[in-house]
């Protein structure tokens, strides 16, 4: 196509119009309206024998015609999910509980996270380097040295307060 920028137009623009085709084709199908269904059936003689045509085939005669009113819900979902996809999209509302039905707990996420790496609390602690703890920068209880950060040994006093236990310190 980039040899030939006529071509390229031309093709774009045919695209563009297929695209718009199949957008309304959509959209007339999504749409309720009224279709007519035929029922056929074998054409026979007085006696019940089929007739024939030329080839050989049963002739077939409509028997019934009705009209239906049909829609293609499917479809106009679709169109309603790219038309206004804040509106008509998707959404799942996730409620986590504790044990039992009750609240989260600290103690329980820290049970979850120690699962998925398989590391317990005291190893996690042991891997925080020895600079970081806050009596060796002489700073209060619960700061480090970047002043913000949260000491791990406050976070444990936070779980364990949570889970209604006492924290035993480092």
């Amino acid at each position: 196509m980039q040899q030939n920028p006529e071509f390229e137009v031309a093709y774009l623009e045919a695209a563009a119009e297929g695209w718009d085709r199949l957008e309304h084709a959509a959209r007339q199908e999504a749409m309720p309206h009224d279709t007519v269904v035929e029922e056929m059936g074998i054409v026979t003689d007085r006696r019940g024998n089929a007739i024939l045509d030329q080839d050989g085939n049963p002739r077939m005669l409509v028997t019934r015609r009705t009209k239906k009113r049909e829609c293609n819900p499917t479809l106009m979902m679709f169109l309603l999910k790219s038309h206004d996809p804040a509106r008509y999209r998707d959404r799942y509302d996730v409620e986590m509980s504790g044990k039992g039905g009750g609240p989260l707990t600290l103690a329980f996420i820290d049970e979850i996270v120690v699962r998925a790496d398989g590391k317990s609390l005291e190893e996690r602690s042991m891997s925080v380097p020895a600079a970081l703890a806050p009596a060796a920068k002489g700073l209060p209880a619960g700061r480090t040295a970047d002043d913000g950060m949260i000491d791990l040994s406050l976070i444990d006093a936070i779980v364990a307060k949570a889970d209604g236990k006492e924290c035993a310190g480092r």
